[in-house]
Formats: C-alpha cells, sequence, structure tokens
C-alpha cells in the first residue's frame, strides 16, 4: 500500500468510526476553526509540507483546512475557546474533506490524518497554539507599522 493510499484508508476509518461514536443529538467530534493567518504566526511558515509537519508535531490530531482556516478535530463536549478568532463547531455542522483530500490542490483537505479511530487534537493545545499565533501575528503587525529611522 504506497503512503496516500494508506492515509485514504486511515481518512476513512476514523471517518466511520467518529461518525460511529456519536448519535444524533450529539456527533462524536468538534472542530476548533482557526483562521488561517493565526495559524500560518503560530507556526512561523505558509509552506504547506513544513504546516502540515509542525501542527502534527503540535496537535497530534486530525486537522483538514478549508476556505482559509485550518479546522483541529477534538472531542464532542469541547468547551468554546474565549478567543474572538476561533469558532467552535459541532460535528454535524462540518463538511469534513474525503478521505482522498490530501493535497492543498484538492480544495479541502486533510492537513494531518488521525493516528487512531479515538484520534482527537487536545483543546489546551490547540488553545496554545491559537494564543501563539495570535500574540505573534500582532507582533509581526506591530514591526511593520514602526517608522523607520
Amino acid at each position: 500500500m504506497t503512503g496516500v493510499t494508506a492515509r485514504t484508508e486511515t481518512v476513512r476509518r476514523w471517518v466511520a468510526a467518529a461518525v460511529a461514536a456519536g448519535t444524533a443529538r450529539r456527533p462524536g467530534f468538534a472542530a476548533f476553526g482557526l483562521p488561517e493567518d493565526i495559524v500560518h504566526a503560530a507556526v512561523g511558515t505558509t509552506d504547506p509540507d513544513a504546516v502540515a509537519c509542525l501542527l502534527g508535531a503540535s496537535l497530534d490530531g486530525p486537522i483538514y483546512q478549508y476556505a482559509g482556516q485550518y479546522f483541529a478535530i477534538v472531542p464532542p463536549g469541547a468547551p468554546p475557546l474565549p478567543l474572538d478568532d476561533v469558532g467552535l463547531y459541532r460535528g454535524d455542522e462540518l463538511d469534513l474533506p474525503g478521505a482522498h483530500q490530501q493535497a492543498p490542490a484538492d480544495g479541502a483537505y486533510w492537513v494531518t490524518t488521525p493516528s487512531s479511530a479515538e484520534s482527537r487534537c487536545r483543546v489546551p493545545d490547540v488553545a496554545r497554539l491559537a494564543v501563539r499565533g495570535r500574540v505573534r501575528a500582532r507582533e509581526e503587525a506591530a514591526r511593520a507599522v514602526r517608522p523607520m529611522r
């Protein structure tokens, strides 16, 4: 099995397990939507391969990218974060990318794939990444507006 085929099968199994773990009233997962600029500031790059590697190391769970946001999949009972630019979405509010969508050229795509059926990002890790990105984005903006001498 090639790497892409193995990743596709891993995602397929994860989606099936996540959906099966939920009920009609409570999906088996939720996600935090993180704006692209915050994530890129947090990891210090916009290169898709580097972002994937750094997010995988930081969040250790499934993440997908769509329409200018990264979605970190978390447990279904996750509390909202007190950050204006980070939204919490229930699993039934999300359109997950297809299992075969593994690259930016695919539109919505899986940035990192789940390692197991129970794989979810930890909420404190997502919060740390969001805060780090927000701080770095503000620092970059402040440097950009400083007058030159």
